[in-house]
């Protein structure tokens, strides 16, 4: 057994009165892999903070260039025919 890793077997009977045997999975990898997966949503959860401000940002923008060309169209005429 390396340091650090938790081996458990367990001997029980069923209620068949028949042994039993189970294994733990080794304790040390487990949490590795628990940490791994915890910094791996932490780092998408800043990507997706990042993304979204950048989406803000351009929509924005887009609406300050879709108020600006609205300003910017001629006013419509009426032109009286009178005859």
């Amino acid at each position: 057994m390396s340091r650090g890793t938790l081996e458990v077997t367990l001997e029980l009977t069923d209620d068949f009165s028949r042994a039993v045997k189970t294994s733990a999975r080794p304790l040390r990898p487990s949490l590795m892999n628990l940490s791994k997966s915890i910094t791996k949503s932490k780092q998408q959860e800043a990507t997706l903070a990042r993304q979204q401000k950048q989406i803000e940002a351009l929509t924005e923008g887009l609406q300050k260039v879709a108020a600006q060309l609205e300003l910017s169209k001629p006013t419509a005429q009426t032109v009286l025919n009178n005859q």
